[in-house]
Parts: C-alpha cells; sequence; structure tokens
C-alpha cells in the first residue's frame, strides 16, 4: 500500500480527519510482521487451541473462522472510537489490529489457563466438563474421526435440521 501512496500518513496527510484501519496477522512491525496468517494459526498461537478437544488427543480449532470474526469485531470497535475521536479533535488516527494479538488479549478461559502454565510450568488440561454447561454439547467418534457439538438452546433446531432429524428440527 505504501508503494501506491496509501499508507496511513500519506491518506491522513491528505485528509486529517481521516480514520485508516488496518488489520494484519502478526501486525505492521517485528519479527513476525511478513508472516502470512490462517485462522488455525491464530487460533494456535493466541492461545485457545490449548484449551479445545479430547485431554488424551491433540488439540483442534473451533470451526469456521471464528477468530477473524473476533479479530473483525475488535477492529470495529477500535475503529469506532477513533471516529469519534476524529469527531470531537478533527484529528484522524491509524487504528492497527493484529489479528494474532486479539486472540491473546481475549479474556476467557485460556487466559487463566496460560497464566497458570506460565507460573507453573506444567499446561493445564483439556477437559469436556465445561461443555456440560451447554446443551447438546460433547466431543463424538465419527466414522472418519471426531465431531465437537456445542449448541446454545436458541440454535438447537438448526443443529438437528443440520444433523437431519427433521422430527427433532421441528420440536425447536
Amino acid at each position: 500500500l505504501v508503494a501506491w501512496g496509501l499508507a496511513p500518513d500519506s491518506l491522513r496527510a491528505v485528509r486529517p480527519g481521516l480514520v485508516v484501519t488496518s488489520v494484519t496477522p502478526f501486525g505492521q512491525t517485528g519479527p513476525q510482521a511478513q508472516w502470512a496468517g490462517e485462522e488455525i494459526v491464530y487460533y494456535a498461537i493466541g492461545g485457545p487451541m490449548s484449551a479445545t478437544g479430547l485431554p488424551e488427543r491433540e488439540p483442534v480449532k473451533l470451526a469456521g473462522n471464528v477468530v477473524q470474526y473476533q479479530c473483525g469485531a475488535v477492529a470495529a470497535v477500535a475503529s469506532l472510537g477513533a471516529l469519534r475521536h476524529a469527531d470531537r479533535t478533527g484529528h484522524g488516527l491509524h487504528v492497527d489490529v493484529a489479528n494474532v494479538e486479539t486472540q491473546a488479549g481475549s479474556i476467557d478461559r485460556r487466559t487463566a489457563y496460560l497464566l497458570s502454565s506460565q507460573m507453573t510450568g506444567h499446561d493445564v488440561e483439556r477437559e469436556t466438563s465445561h461443555l456440560a454447561r451447554t446443551v447438546p454439547a460433547g466431543i463424538y467418534p465419527t466414522a472418519d474421526g471426531y465431531v465437537q457439538i456445542l449448541v446454545a438452546g436458541g440454535w438447537l433446531g438448526r443443529m438437528a435440521e443440520t444433523l437431519g432429524d427433521d422430527e427433532l428440527a421441528r420440536r425447536y
């Protein structure tokens, strides 16, 4: 973008109140700045993979693009804050969001797991008991591996439909 004159500073030189948002895999600077990124990489390096999967198996990634959705949400909220600042001051900002940092900085069970591991030197074992809080949930064997199911009550009908259980889908 710099070669095209689209660097944040260049854009704001033309329009001082402009908010420019960058989303990169590993940030603008540092040893990983030029690395390509992918959902499973963010999930592993950012920490949540350490808490998912069966205790006796390798860790697994959640389905879909959960990490990238979360990064997008962080970028959107940060951009809204920057827009508010620009409205009040007339000075735009460069919002720079690194995908992997949105994971490393997320506050959920993995924060406690990662801190515990750092302080004690022992990894927190993955367990499936936390899945019992949401029904239906669990890790189940399939013909070619495993499937992890975690469905909140309001989505039960869609899950039953996806599994081909029309009778259950009609009930929800």
